[in-house]
């Protein structure tokens, strides 16, 4: 090797390093649409763990990917909106030094693409925190309180418990329903709330997750035992295009109809999403929260098995604990609970 080879490596080497340092890149930018947008959709897709998964022909799918691709084309459909994707993907660095940024960040307005920007978490962040800083650097109204705001989230089932190991990368992260809850508020801040917080994961709605989210969303979509990698459907956002102030509980019944449909034709095994009124909910979610606290704290069943029917609980009572929450469930179509015609809604960790 040469000096004029060495030096020119060693300078490469060193613009790595440099760039490496920054947690972000921009990648393209366009001129902002000239109209304003009339509401704001929010996409987080956590694609850093194991999300690959194989059809019924072998084909293997990367679920993260296939959520985003759904994403960006919904992103395209937002005639009037303004939509921020997240995909949050696992780093490695570069030859075990540099660190790359891997994720990625997509702005769009009116439907046309304006930003695409690469990042990477810093090793300290909390979760979510990396996304709310590009979102309070580049989002075009950071204070989005007058007009409808709706966040869908992406990924496994968000642990009730303290856990690190989420992620597959930066695995000290903690994750949990109330950094999951803390992560979402930041985006558009603590004195206003969404419209609708929708999470295509399983086991999560659950009264932990109505308690940590009553102050920041007004209606929550969730699945209160396994929604699989099957995500839901959200074709119906288009209905915002024509009417952004549509009532956001007839749009999220809507979503969990049409993912309830799709689901019940192609899975055998259970289907349950329920639509939750949180300021319905608010009424008793202490009580219920508090009860299922003490439940597990004295209990201590397996958090990591799938949630079942909170009716199960011998302190529940459906009656008690059923106003504001709307369910769509089909029993599994064999093994012991295929006779389960009914739900509470509410999925539990509960000792077998």
């Amino acid at each position: 090797m040469n000096d004029h080879t060495s030096l020119f490596t060693f300078f490469s080497l060193l613009l790595l390093l440099i760039t490496g340092c920054s947690t972000h890149s921009l990648v393209s930018q366009e001129p902002v649409p000239e109209e304003s947008p009339d509401y704001t959709l929010f996409f987080y897709i956590h694609g850093d763990s194991d999300y690959l998964f194989h059809q019924s022909g072998g084909e293997a799918i990367h679920a993260d990917e296939h959520a985003l691709d759904k994403a960006l084309n919904a992103a395209k459909k937002a005639e009037t909106g303004e939509v921020y994707i997240f995909h949050h993907r696992a780093e490695k660095n570069f030859l075990g030094l540099i660190p790359r940024r891997k994720s990625q960040f997509y702005h769009f307005q009116n439907g046309q693409e304006i930003q695409r920007i690469k990042y990477r978490r810093s090793s300290d962040d909390l979760f979510m925190e990396a996304e709310n800083r590009l979102h309070a650097l580049y989002g075009s109204d950071p204070d989005p309180a007058d007009k409808p705001a709706y966040f869908l989230y992406f990924g496994h089932e968000i642990p009730l418990e303290v856990h690190r190991g989420y992620n597959a990368s930066h695995s000290n992260t903690v994750v949990d329903t109330k950094a999951f809850a803390t992560g979402l508020s930041a985006f558009i801040g603590e004195d206003h709330s969404y419209d609708l917080v929708a999470l295509s994961s399983c086991s999560n709605g659950t009264p932990a997750m109505a308690k940590y989210l009553q102050e920041t969303a007004r209606y929550l979509l969730a699945s209160p035992q396994n929604l699989h990698l099957s995500h839901i459907n959200f074709t119906s956002l288009e209905l915002l295009n024509e009417s952004p102030d549509i009532d956001p509980g007839h749009l999220a019944e809507k979503i969990a109809a049409e993912s309830y449909d799709r689901l019940t034709e192609s899975v055998q095994t259970v289907v349950s999403l329920a639509v939750y009124d949180l300021e319905v909910t608010g009424g008793y979610i202490e009580e219920l929260y508090s009860k299922t606290r003490e439940y597990l704290n004295h209990e201590t069943p397996n958090l990591f098995k799938e949630n079942r029917d909170c009716i199960e609980l011998p302190f529940f009572d459906k009656d008690q604990y059923s106003d504001g929450v709307r369910l769509f469930y089909r029993p599994p179509r064999f093994g012991s609970r295929s006779s389960s015609e009914t739900h509470s809604g509410w999925g539990c960790k509960i000792v077998d």
